[in-house]
């Protein structure tokens, strides 16, 4: 898939990230999630900015905050993925972090450069803010000053944290994945332009670190509560997730015709 029709479905593979200075924000996150589920027609940037739904202290706070919730999630339907990530949202509490991680690496640069991090470190091991530190130096040179990285470091290991990824103590663990997170995943991995096996060999998917039996097994999950339609037929696997496509996204190419099961 070009990089335009990418941008068309609401990621940001360039630009600003977020996470030189914040974290995924859940906490906020869920409460703008929680006005949507009240009222869907909820006008976000006006509960933050002018009525203070979050507690900021200055009307310059609340600003930079919806800001930098907009710039993560998009916090709009008329972009594909948050419309996506808000409707799994709404039927996973458990998996809400994960969803919450995809969406966010999807839309900020830095933290989807940093994930291979989180691949290369084996489960119980430490990962130290100098790791992060390092990294981010060697990959963003000095476009990235000592003070902004170090900033960088902490957000990004928080987030890692609130996602399941880390302990509080910044020791390696595995998330918690439901068929929501896994459908999202699948979700961005079709964006990205993969398809049927090698959609569940994709970044996004890669990144949930699922065996072969809990892939299927949330495969299956998944497509018992209607949210794809799945088959595999000696080995030989179709994917398909036509119910969070629009046609006009089908016609864009996002979605392949379905299965006739």
């Amino acid at each position: 898939m070009t990089a335009e029709k990418q941008l068309r479905m609401g990621f940001r593979p360039t630009g600003g990230s977020v996470h030189l200075s914040r974290t995924l924000m859940l906490e906020d996150l869920t409460i703008l999630m929680g006005l949507l589920a009240t009222e869907p027609s909820t006008d976000l940037k006006a509960a933050v900015v002018e009525e203070n739904c979050l507690g900021k202290p200055t009307v310059s706070t609340r600003q930079i905050t919806y800001g930098k919730l907009a710039t993560l999630y998009g916090l709009d339907d008329k972009v594909p993925l948050f419309r996506t990530f808000r409707q799994l949202w709404a039927a996973d509490q458990p998996g809400r972090p994960l969803l919450a991680f995809l969406i966010a690496v999807a839309r900020d640069p830095v933290l989807k450069a940093v994930h291979q991090i989180i691949t290369k470190t084996t489960i119980n091991e430490v990962i130290a803010a100098k790791t992060v530190e390092d990294f981010l130096a060697l990959t963003f040179g000095d476009t990235l000053q000592p003070t902004t990285r170090r900033s960088a470091s902490r957000s990004i290991r928080s987030s890692w944290s609130q996602a399941g990824f880390l302990s509080a103590q910044k020791v390696r663990t595995r998330p918690v994945v439901t068929a929501e997170a896994l459908t999202l995943a699948l979700w961005i991995g079709i964006v990205e332009g993969y398809q049927d096996q090698r959609l569940l060999e994709c970044p996004s998917v890669a990144s949930l670190e699922l065996s072969l039996t809990d892939k299927e097994n949330l495969l299956q999950a998944a497509r018992q509560r209607g949210s794809i339609e799945y088959r595999n037929a000696g080995g030989i696997l179709e994917i398909r997730l036509p119910k969070w496509f629009t046609s006009q996204e089908k016609e864009w190419g996002f979605q392949r015709s379905p299965l006739h099961v």
